[in-house]
């Protein structure tokens, strides 16, 4: 179940960078696509409030955290022609890193 939620948390934060992106490339609709990457920004919240009550909060943020920036770094690569250099994939792979040595310090074989 905590997989699931977890999933849910990365889908809704991923659509919401995206949302402000989009509406950040469309003055017109700007306050639209604000309005609807909050909506479901602050949605996300209560998935990861429920993933809390599964596991150790440090753990939770820290793979919550590390794949949020990760996956919306992918996201907004491969959507919307974001370039980045071999600096800033060696950032992503360096967070990926330590997302997974976080969830290597016991508690992060509970995910499930």
């Amino acid at each position: 179940m905590t997989v699931l939620l977890f999933g849910v948390f990365l889908a809704f934060q991923i659509l919401a960078n995206v949302l402000f992106k989009y509406g950040s490339l469309h003055q017109d609709r700007y306050w639209l696509y604000f309005a609807l990457g909050n909506a479901v920004g602050v949605s996300s919240i209560w998935f990861m409030m429920q993933i809390y009550q599964r596991m150790n909060a440090n753990l939770a943020m820290a793979v919550g955290g590390g794949l949020t920036f990760i996956l919306v770094q992918l996201a907004l690569y491969a959507g919307f022609d974001g370039r980045l250099t071999t600096t800033q994939w060696a950032g992503i792979a360096v967070i990926l890193a330590g997302t997974l040595i976080t969830t290597l310090g016991g508690e992060g074989a509970k995910l499930a």
